[in-house]
C-alpha cells in the first residue's frame, strides 16, 4: 500500500548535499529529498530548502522490488547497495531505492495508486 512521504527538498551545491544528515535520497548531484520532519541544515547560502509532501512510496521486500523491476522497468539496477535507480517503471516515472533488505519504488503523490494499480500491489 502506498504511504506518503514526509521530507525537505534540498537544491544546494553537491558538495553541500554530501554533508547531510538522515535519509537523504540524490535525485541529482544538486538536488535531493531529505526524508523526516526535523528541519534541514544545509551550509550553502545559496540554498533552496522546501518542505516536500509531494511524493507517496511503496515499500516492499527488496527480491520483489527486483523482480518488478525486472517485469515492468525500462532500466537495470547495480549490484551496489544502497543505491537509488530512477526510470519508467510500468510506464510511470519512478525512482526506486534499494539497500539490501527492502526496495522502496517513489512517485509524485497523484500516481501512487496507479503505480500499486499497474504492479498488481
Amino acid at each position: 500500500m502506498v504511504e506518503r512521504l514526509i521530507g525537505w527538498r534540498v537544491v544546494a551545491d553537491p558538495a553541500s548535499l554530501d554533508e547531510l544528515e538522515g535519509m537523504s535520497l540524490r535525485f541529482a548531484p544538486d538536488d535531493a529529498l531529505v526524508l523526516g520532519d526535523a528541519e534541514v541544515a544545509v551550509h550553502d547560502p545559496h540554498a533552496i530548502v522546501e518542505r516536500d509532501m509531494g511524493w507517496v512510496s511503496l515499500p516492499m521486500a527488496e527480491q520483489r522490488a527486483l523482480d518488478l523491476i525486472a517485469s515492468h522497468a525500462s532500466f537495470e539496477v547495480s549490484p551496489d547497495r544502497p543505491v537509488l535507480v530512477q526510470g519508467m517503471v510500468a510506464g510511470l516515472p519512478v525512482k526506486v531505492y534499494l539497500d539490501g533488505n527492502q526496495g522502496i519504488f517513489i512517485i509524485a503523490a497523484p500516481f501512487g495508486h496507479e503505480l500499486e494499480e499497474r504492479l498488481g500491489q
